[in-house]
């Protein structure tokens, strides 16, 4: 019993802090809602994601935070996951394609909006519930970033990513306005289901600038122009 800290900052999706007799189904699937959003998180953040062996395919350590101190099946990677997973699986490598065909997601130097000349619009602009409102208190627990055309670059693209870490509460986010067109295609909602939690641009639904869009707990939003 000395193979870990006991101090882990997580939660297991309600099922050691409930008292009252827990829904599997439901909890199951808000486990998959968050290990979708966290690849959102990772996958489409600057910088290299690290990714550990199996987390593709939702392989677990049974709560145990130092695997390396257990030679048994704690420690050791069920590749049955991948096949009995393979929706996670499906939702990880459409992260992957997506950050390594737009560069917007790797960048090589950091965002330049300080040193930006007036009238310029800016590479990346933050914001809340609202466009150009943002809510950098300890109390909010929501961010959207919007992506915009990168410079000295042909590629139009431009994207808008939302993120609801509350575990309760859904809020009601408004759409900003792309740079080219009115409409943004809504290619991924991990609350949905497989094989609704990514779609591709060209088939993905057409969400308005303007428009309010719910975002449940614990999910995260992107939407692609053109």
């Amino acid at each position: 019993n000395r193979d870990g800290e006991n101090h882990n900052v997580s939660w297991d999706s309600r099922i050691e802090d409930s008292e009252q007799q827990i829904d599997v189904h439901q909890t199951e699937k808000l486990r998959m809602r968050r290990m979708r959003t966290a690849a959102v998180i990772l996958l489409l953040s600057q910088g290299v994601p690290m990714i550990t062996a199996g987390d593709e395919f939702a392989r677990s350590q049974q709560g145990n935070n130092n695997g390396w101190c257990q030679d048994n099946e704690i420690g050791w990677v069920d590749w049955s996951l991948a096949e009995q997973n393979k929706n996670l699986l499906r939702f990880f490598k459409m992260c992957i394609a997506l950050r390594k065909q737009y560069p917007h997601f790797r960048r090589i130097s950091f965002f330049d909006d300080l040193n930006s000349t007036p009238g310029e619009k800016p590479e990346i602009e933050w914001q809340y519930l609202k466009p150009h409102s943002q809510d950098w208190s300890s109390s909010c627990h929501g961010l959207g970033f919007h992506l915009k055309p990168l410079k000295d670059s042909h590629d139009g693209s431009e994207f808008f990513v939302f993120l609801n870490s509350s575990r309760d509460h859904s809020v009601g986010l408004t759409l900003p306005t792309p740079q080219q067109g009115d409409n943004w295609h809504h290619i991924v909602n991990t609350a949905a289901v497989s094989p609704d939690d990514f779609t591709e641009s060209t088939s993905a639904q057409l969400a308005p600038a303007g428009e309010m869009i719910t975002v449940l707990p614990m999910t995260a939003m992107v939407f692609q122009n053109p």
